[in-house]
């Protein structure tokens, strides 16, 4: 058994070995910042169906597939073109399936003890 942080040690320098060279020449670079990015929820059944919170729900055939928008919504309940802002969360989902921190679930569960 390894001891506490010795995981971890090992995955910065893992980290550290793919890192790009000081020196590296990119293609393109594109910053930004934090405070400008809008909070986004989904919609739907998938990450790819997400909108920003002052966007309205996208109409089915305004969106890239059509009939996965409509199983959405009728797996939702929620009517195209609704808007997102001040709809009210009855159930949420913290963590997803590319990335999921057990400090984030920890929080949540805390928070809904109160």
């Amino acid at each position: 058994m390894c001891r506490p942080g010795e995981a971890f040690d090992r995955a910065v320098a893992y980290w550290k070995s793919v890192a790009s060279d000081p020196d590296a020449r990119y293609d393109d670079v594109v910053n930004y910042e934090g405070k400008d990015i809008e909070p986004t929820v989904t919609w739907g059944i998938n990450p790819g169906q997400a909108v920003g919170i002052s966007e309205r729900l996208p109409k089915p055939e305004e969106y890239s597939d059509p009939d996965g928008a409509r199983k959405a919504y009728d797996h939702m309940g929620w009517q195209p073109g609704a808007p997102i802002l001040g709809t009210p969360i009855n159930v949420a989902f913290v963590g997803s399936c590319t990335n999921s921190r057990m400090t984030d679930l920890r929080a949540a569960a805390r928070d809904r003890q109160r």
